[in-house]
């Protein structure tokens, strides 16, 4: 009985040597990779300078101008002013009106210019006008000008520079009587004069 169980016993080790040398080893590997990008003292140093000039700098500002006149026989000149010193205009729509901007005004007309103002007396009474040949008209209605009241959109990219004023001239025979006063409103956006913002 000894040596049957002796011998059944040394087949099972048997088998199972012969069942672990059977299997095929596997292989798993894993691949990752890991990178880390460090910036040098100049490369922050000119990082913080950039976010320093982004904060100082002043930005895009929306502003809604306003100019008035009493009413005269000779052309009127509503001046809206010049941009702040290194910085331009954008004007993007401008409008017109006499006492009030329901009623019409007969036979008076009106053009927006960007340049030198006018100086005193230097307009004369029209058709045409004289006295502006060195500002530039930026709205015009042709030979018949702007109706007042009336708004008309400004076309994009019209620049007003620093040294120039944006400024209305209102010309006709019904100026004393079609209004007592004369006022205007002109949005522009306010921009820093670089060419970075040229191109916002």
């Amino acid at each position: 009985m000894r040596s049957s169980a002796v011998i059944a016993r040394s087949a099972c080790l048997a088998q199972s040597s012969n069942m672990r040398s059977s299997i095929t080893p596997m292989e798993v590997t894993v691949a990752a990779d890991v990178m880390v990008d460090l910036a040098s003292k100049d490369d922050l140093r000119q990082h913080h300078e950039k976010l320093e000039k982004l904060l100082r700098e002043p930005r895009q500002r929306i502003h809604r101008l306003r100019a008035g006149a009493s009413s005269k026989a000779t052309p009127i000149v509503l001046d809206f002013g010049v941009p702040p010193m290194g910085m331009f205009w954008l004007p993007q729509w401008c409008l017109v009106w006499g006492n009030d901007a329901f009623t019409n005004v007969s036979n008076v007309s009106w053009v927006l210019f960007a340049g030198p103002l006018p100086s005193g007396g230097a307009l004369a009474v029209g058709p045409p006008v004289t006295g502006l040949d060195q500002a530039d008209p930026i709205l015009t209605g042709g030979n018949s000008g702007i109706s007042v009241p009336s708004a008309q959109n400004i076309p994009d990219k019209t620049i007003v520079w620093s040294r120039d004023h944006l400024f209305v001239v209102l010309s006709g025979s019904g100026l004393v009587a079609g209004a007592s006063a004369y006022h205007a409103c002109c949005g522009v956006e306010e921009r820093p004069d670089t060419e970075e913002a040229r191109t916002w």
